[in-house]
């Protein structure tokens, strides 16, 4: 389980992967925390930082509901072709007025396709 808290004065969160090398990112995932649904998160948008500061939009959701607790979801980005060695995830909306965000998990998944398979 990971818990942030927001850090910004619109109340937003950010959750920030830095890998070694640009990769594009194919599909990415995330799982409710198992016991605590007023922390989930409702709208956010992953970002990938293209060149040094700025950030392209790649996939906006928006009042998203999870069906269960726990259960894993995954969001398809056939379409991404940005290269980027950071990508974040910034939470604009949570379940409650509740300062937390709870997230069992999260996950990236980037195309190996004309790229090296990484050895870390």
């Amino acid at each position: 389980q990971v818990t942030f808290r927001p850090a910004y004065p619109a109340r937003e969160c950010e959750l920030q992967y830095t890998h070694t090398r640009p990769v594009t990112i194919k599909a990415y995932g995330m799982r409710s925390c198992p016991n605590y649904n007023r922390g989930d998160p409702r709208t956010w948008v992953l970002e990938a930082e293209t060149a040094p500061g700025i950030w392209e939009e790649i996939h906006h959701v928006t009042n998203y509901h999870f069906a269960d607790r726990g259960a894993p979801v995954l969001f398809h980005l056939p379409d991404n072709a940005a290269m980027a060695s950071k990508y974040r995830l910034v939470i604009l909306e949570m379940k409650a007025m509740v300062g937390l965000l709870h997230l069992g998990d999260f996950v990236l998944y980037a195309s190996m396709e004309h790229q090296e398979a990484a050895d870390d």
